[in-house]
């Protein structure tokens, strides 16, 4: 006995193990599901928080951009200065993102500053005597356009390190000098107070290779990321990269941590339950299935959530059809659009205007895309133009064009994620193509915008009349129906409330029966346009019909036995009341004629009682038949 016992306890222990393991491998299972989404969604905040913060810098730069291209409207107006203070004043009062303005003369000599007060020093400084602003002037008077350079520290004392913008100043050919911005690292941090590596969530860095060592230098302390967990961006108008990471011990994924603790514990409660209770093998089998598909569902509701999201975020565009319209409009852009032709190259495509020929009067501007892919954008001249800025081409147009290509960035980086979104909405399309019930979505002017496999095919069926995308709705109604569901369309657009009704058609001479739904599509407060769902309803219809026949029958049934009791009762009350008066036989003082009289009309009476019975019978036979 103790053999079997021992047996016995040992089968429940492998039971319990093997319960065990295989609760701990589904578990574990969804914990790295879990950790993997997290994961996924740590890195996107990241990447945001990188475009935020590229997008600060760039309205800080921007700022300083207008305030330099300011003062070297006013140089090439009036070389004289005189009204140098007055501007730089009113520049800085109304850019809290600059703290200094100069004037470099074209002997590349500081001859005026603002504000001059403390700073008297620096004016008569030569920016070419120190080796790092030379390089960096030369790398603005190479591009001639405005630059940004440093950090480094100022020339203002106890400023501290700072940035500078320089443009130079050009009248046709002749430099006129330059202008320049210069901003604090205080004053950005000021701005944008994350970048002092506070926050405990984010760090922020911003480097820089140096032009006369080589080595890459940084602009703020404190950045401690972690090392798996850091992006960044290269920003083309000063030569910087900006990094963004998580802090140094910030992402603990602690709730991931909770799952596993929660895994194992699950685990071992499953084994001891298993345990305790082998001999209820049943039960067991049961609970486990129960788990089981309990867990699925909660794998396809998280799904449906993911795909539902996915679907509400994304938005169409053919990226194709984008550029190709794009690259026609932009020689309309140019001084001499008649023989200006435009290109974009973009993940091994290449889109022109018809009439594009490559010459060497052209400009051009990378495009750099999140994903790592690149092109370029450029405009060209078919024929020799006048000369300007930039050969044929004027800063203005150059300025275009980098601002086109910025705007392609953006487009194609938010395809990129519609892109994503896309896959999603297939698999949604997919189960509304295989659905049973007819679906069609019209626009505010009642074109078809969609509309399923099962709508089409009812329809057809029923009218005769094929539904094509891009039709009118109404185009392909039976005549006699426009008026009623073109009211149902506008009241619902309306009302902004569905409408449900019934109707039928006629169908290999029978009826079918449908109900028709109708509800609005409504987006930012407005409807723009309203989704038709269709279902036959004829096998219900008919039951209806028929339980309506069914009743009607009852009634006129029970009417007619209403009738049937009333002649029984007429006929049956005569033999009966004869039959009654047989008590009158048992008098003493009656003779015997009067008792076989008496007798005789009982006997009649019987008679007809059967006869009655016999056709009660009769009938009764006749309605079960």
């Amino acid at each position: 006995m103790r053999n079997i016992f021992r047996k016995e306890k040992r089968k429940s222990l492998v039971y319990a193990a093997v319960t065990f393991v295989v609760l701990m491998i589904i578990t574990q299972l969804l914990v790295y599901q879990r950790h993997r989404s997290v994961a996924t969604k740590e890195f996107n905040a990241l990447v945001l928080e990188l475009d935020d913060t590229k997008d600060k810098l760039n309205i800080a730069l921007n700022h300083n951009i207008s305030s330099a291209k300011t003062l070297a409207i006013m140089v090439r107006q009036d070389p004289s200065l005189a009204w140098f203070d007055n501007v730089a004043k009113e520049l800085v009062e109304m850019n809290d993102a600059i703290d200094f303005v100069e004037f470099v003369d074209k002997d590349f000599t500081i001859t005026h500053i603002y504000p001059l007060k403390g700073n008297e020093h620096i004016v008569g400084f030569n920016v070419m005597s120190e080796p790092q602003r030379r390089a960096e002037t030369k790398l603005a008077l190479k591009d001639r356009r405005i630059k940004f350079s440093g950090p480094y520290e100022t020339l203002h004392p106890g400023k501290g390190l700072a940035i500078a913008g320089r443009v130079p100043i050009y009248d046709g050919d002749k430099f006129l000098g330059g202008a320049v911005v210069i901003t604090r690292l205080s004053t950005i941090l000021k701005r944008i107070p994350e970048l002092e590596n506070k926050s405990g969530v984010f760090v922020y860095q911003l480097t820089k290779v140096n032009s006369l060592t080589g080595k890459k230098e940084s602009f703020f302390t404190g950045y401690h990321a972690q090392e798996d967990w850091q992006v960044s961006k290269y920003m083309r108008r000063g030569n910087w990269t900006l990094h963004v990471g998580y802090a140094a011990g910030y992402i603990s994924h602690w709730t991931v941590y909770l799952l596993m603790l929660f895994g194992l514990l699950f685990s071992g409660l499953g084994a001891m339950f298993v345990y305790a209770r082998t001999h209820e093998a049943i039960h067991l089998d049961l609970l486990v299935k129960r788990k089981t598909r309990d867990l699925d569902d909660r794998v396809k509701e998280l799904s449906t959530i993911y795909n539902v999201n996915e679907v509400l975020k994304d938005e169409w565009q053919n990226i194709d059809i984008a550029l190709s319209r794009v690259v026609k409009l932009i020689p309309a852009g140019v001084r001499y659009p008649e023989m200006a032709a435009a290109r974009i190259t973009f993940n091994n495509h290449e889109y022109k205007t018809d009439n594009y020929i490559d010459t060497a009067f052209k400009i051009r501007a990378p495009l750099t895309f999140q994903d790592g892919r690149s092109g370029f954008i450029e405009i060209i001249y078919i024929n020799e133009a006048p000369p300007e800025s930039e050969g044929p081409f004027m800063k203005e147009e150059r300025r275009m064009l980098d601002s086109l290509a910025e705007t392609i960035e953006v487009y194609f980086n938010k395809k990129v994620h519609q892109d994503q979104v896309a896959r999603s909405e297939a698999s949604l399309r997919s189960l509304v193509e295989a659905s049973q019930i007819g679906v069609m979505l019209c626009d505010k002017d009642h074109r078809i915008v969609a509309t399923n496999r099962k709508m089409t095919t009812i329809y057809e069926a029923l009218t005769g009349r094929a539904l094509q995308v891009g039709d009118n709705f109404f185009e392909a109604l039976l005549p006699d129906r426009k008026e009623y569901v073109l009211s149902v369309f506008n009241r619902v657009q309306n009302d902004f409330e569905p409408v449900e009704y019934d109707t039928s058609y006629e169908y290999l001479g029978s009826t079918i029966y449908v109900t028709v739904s109708v509800a609005p599509v409504i987006s930012g407060g407005k409807s723009i346009g309203v989704c038709m769902v269709v279902y036959d309803i004829t096998t219900r219809k008919l039951m209806e019909i028929e339980r309506q026949r069914i009743i009607e029958g009852m009634k006129g049934r029970i009417i007619a036995l209403e009738e049937f009791a009333k002649v029984i009762a007429t006929k049956v009350s005569a033999p009966l009341s004869t039959i009654l008066e047989l008590k009158s036989l048992v008098k003493e003082d009656m003779d015997e004629q009067e008792r076989r009289k008496i007798l005789e009309g009982v006997i009649i009476s019987a008679q007809q009682l059967e006869d009655v019975l016999n056709d009660l019978q009769r009938l009764t036979h006749e309605e079960k038949t």
